[in-house]
C-alpha cells in the first residue's frame, strides 16, 4: 500500500500532501461521490503552517 502521508506531519509535508497526493487519494474514489465529500483538518499543527494557511487560501478564500 502507498502512504498518503508521511510517519511526522510537518507543514512543509502537509503542503506536499495538498499540492501533489490528495488526487492520489481521491482517484478511486468516483467523480459522483466526490461532490458530497467534507474534507475537514484538525487542530494539528502542521495545518496552520504559513505556507499552508496561504495555499488553503489561494484555493479555497472565504472558507
Amino acid at each position: 500500500m502507498c502512504e498518503i502521508l508521511p510517519p511526522t506531519l510537518t507543514a512543509r509535508g502537509y503542503l506536499d500532501f495538498l499540492n501533489r497526493r490528495i488526487h492520489e487519494f481521491l482517484e478511486d474514489i468516483p467523480l459522483n461521490e466526490r461532490a458530497h465529500i467534507w474534507y475537514q483538518q484538525d487542530g494539528a499543527p502542521a495545518h496552520y503552517g504559513l505556507a499552508v494557511r496561504a495555499w488553503l487560501d489561494e484555493h479555497f478564500p472565504q472558507q
